[in-house]
């Protein structure tokens, strides 16, 4: 929940008004549930609470999916934004005009926590229509967190920035 620039009207990100009921476990398993090791390489970090399964990956849509909505705070008037969609973060323009969307997608993974699944990061303008995709981020990208942590410049009205790392965010490949 965020107010918007006009201090009238907040940002808020609502339960689908169609949303109907969590998808039901499956009665029968889909296969083995196989994970592969070959050795080599270094260890991965480990994470508790993982999606398992592709019950788990539909039971994680089902809850994290939201509308973005603007809520009048005089009358009380909701007015959705955009489509419903796993929002990770909408933050607002100086001057109220434009969001910066960034939306978790598929596929997702069993070794990751949310934050490291695939993303989008968009432009919308106050009705949600998108206005300019700035990024898609896939597995593990840590600079995807790193630029949507940048915060809009108050000083300037509607201006974004990207940046783009030299060594396309590969430590491997710092330039010396």
């Amino acid at each position: 929940m965020q107010w918007m620039p006009d201090s009238k009207t907040l940002l808020v990100e609502t339960v689908r008004p169609s949303r109907g009921n969590p998808p039901p476990a499956p009665t029968v398993p889909d296969g083995p549930n196989v994970q592969e090791s070959l050795g080599g390489g270094r260890g991965a970090r480990t994470f508790e609470d993982m999606l398992q399964n592709p019950h788990d990956e539909d039971l994680f849509e089902y809850y994290a999916t939201s509308q973005l909505a603007a809520v009048d705070s005089a009358t009380g008037k909701v007015t959705p934004i955009g489509k419903p969609a796993i929002f990770e973060s909408a933050r607002i323009s100086p001057d109220g005009g434009h969001l910066l969307i960034t939306i978790i997608h598929r596929p997702f993974s069993y070794l990751y926590p949310a934050r490291q699944f695939p993303k989008e990061i968009e432009v919308w303008d106050r009705t949600g229509k998108m206005l300019h995709k700035v990024a898609t981020w896939h597995w593990r990208r840590e600079a995807a967190e790193r630029a949507a942590a940048l915060p809009m410049p108050p000083i300037l009205p509607a201006r974004g920035a990207a940046v783009r790392a030299i060594c396309n965010g590969a430590p491997a490949s710092r330039p010396r």
